[in-house]
């Protein structure tokens, strides 16, 4: 998998975990938490196929700011990476900046995600760039991608 994917499913998990608290003003019911919670999103890339998972811990800080831990699930159930971040509920978006990092047998990673998500269904898009190191040629690399979360419903699994 490569740096890019890794980023962005680990971006993906974040946005999951916004996804469990209410709006904090009362408003209409959305898939946003009331309380500290988890959340999931299915992450894929623009012809939509399935990258992996998203699995957040969400907390609640003061104001309608955001503590995320997530980690970032393949697509066959592995964990890939780990990862922390803030979020912020504005008007009807939810705002979110990560970092993550991870290894395999091929290379270490590392990167930073930005996502945007619609509050109402808590879908959205997450820009990443990171950096690996290569194991095998020892080169470094540095990698650009925009993955789209889409919002589990149901519980994710612990």
């Amino acid at each position: 998998m490569t740096l890019s994917r890794v980023l962005v499913s680990m971006l993906v998990l974040f946005v999951l975990g916004f996804g469990l608290f209410s709006i904090p003003n009362g408003e209409a019911s959305t898939p946003w938490p009331k309380k500290d919670g988890v959340v999931c999103f299915e992450v894929r890339d623009a012809g939509g196929t399935t990258l992996g998972a998203y699995k957040l811990s969400v907390s609640r800080e003061k104001g309608n700011y955001y503590h995320v831990n997530f980690e970032v699930i393949s697509e066959d159930g592995n964990l890939l990476n780990l990862g922390f971040g803030t979020a912020r509920v504005v008007d009807d978006k939810v705002y979110m900046t990560v970092v993550n990092s991870g290894k395999n047998d091929v290379a270490m990673y590392t990167g930073t995600s930005h996502m945007v998500l619609d509050r109402a269904t808590l879908n959205g898009v997450a820009e990443s760039i990171g950096h690996d190191r290569n194991y095998h040629d020892l080169s470094i690399d540095t990698e650009y991608e925009i993955v789209y979360l889409y919002y589990i419903p149901s519980s994710c699994n612990d």
